[in-house]
């Protein structure tokens, strides 16, 4: 590096008293290429990713907080989130991009994703006082989808899916 250095801007510093200043320039860009080649060649040569002077974040760093579960509009998704917190649920998903995430919000744990279905074979839900029907189209299942921790028993994150 120093001789990449010494020598590019000797010939640029001899080109300049000459009067040849295109020439110094050339000279003295060789020269500070030369050097920068020359620092960055172990790296290079060695496989490096980047040299130690150069901050890269790390991924892992970059998390997002919690989600709030989901807000229902209707009874049928307020009586369907109901049922998803009440009973187990069935795994869908276990190898989670979220894990991370979601123990640096809610604890460690090994955290996997769930489904609840509220399946409709009626089509409609009844209100306690039975006078205002809110329906649900025949068929019409509702899908809530969360997250559990399987060591702590933890769910979190719920949300209706169409």
């Amino acid at each position: 590096m120093l001789v990449a250095l010494g020598a590019g801007g000797s010939a640029a510093y001899i080109a300049y008293k000459q009067g040849h200043i295109a020439a110094a320039a050339y000279y003295g860009t060789l020269g500070l290429g030369g050097a920068f080649l020359a620092s960055a060649a172990g790296y290079i040569r060695g496989g490096a990713s980047a040299p130690p002077a150069v901050d890269v974040a790390d991924p892992a760093l970059v998390l997002n907080g919690p989600i709030a579960n989901v807000e229902p509009t209707n009874l049928s998704e307020q009586l369907t989130l109901e049922e998803a917190t009440a009973n187990p649920g069935q795994q869908i998903m276990n190898d989670l991009v979220d894990a991370p995430r979601l123990e640096a919000n809610y604890g460690d744990g090994s955290w996997v994703k769930m489904r609840w279905v509220h399946r409709s074979p009626s089509g409609s839900f009844i209100q306690a006082d039975r006078s205002d029907p809110i329906t649900n189209p025949p068929g019409q299942n509702i899908i809530v989808h969360f997250f559990k921790n399987i060591d702590t028993g933890q769910t979190v994150e719920f949300k209706f899916k169409p």
